[in-house]
């Protein structure tokens, strides 16, 4: 059915989702829409997620929810963390929970929901390229 509705009218849809956001959420959406060529990126994005059906998604879910095979205390490389304040999915009191138990975490955090990375894509290219950088200095 979302699949259907983003081939029927593809721009009617994408605000529909927007409206169905929460506000730092909807406000990260039509920042993001805006730009050329996000909105067909998009949709090809939701198609490729709904691709193999939601049981797919749903086994995901049950992955991250599952004990991980090892502590997040014994995780040795550099950690950046971005979290949006406003997250409705993941609480921010979970993220610094994580933050701090990561031993060589850089946590940022600030105003946004959960896309909050729609918003900060460019500072956080940088910071992978930066840590990249750093760990072939250190090999």
């Amino acid at each position: 059915m979302v699949l259907r509705s983003a081939r029927g009218d593809p721009q009617r849809f994408t605000q529909g989702m927007a409206r169905r956001l929460p506000e730092a959420d909807r406000l990260s959406t039509q920042r993001m829409l805006a730009r050329p060529g996000a909105q067909s990126a998009a949709i090809a994005d939701l198609r490729e997620s709904y691709r193999q059906g939601t049981t797919v998604m749903a086994a995901d879910l049950l992955r991250y929810s599952r004990p991980w095979g090892f502590r997040l205390e014994e995780v040795t490389t550099a950690v950046h963390l971005w979290q949006g304040e406003q997250d409705p999915k993941v609480p921010i009191t979970v993220a610094r929970q994580v933050a701090a138990s990561l031993p060589r975490c850089q946590a940022h955090f600030g105003d946004g929901g959960h896309l909050m990375a729609c918003d900060h894509a460019g500072e956080i290219l940088t910071a992978v390229t930066r840590a990249f950088e750093q760990e072939g200095k250190e090999a």
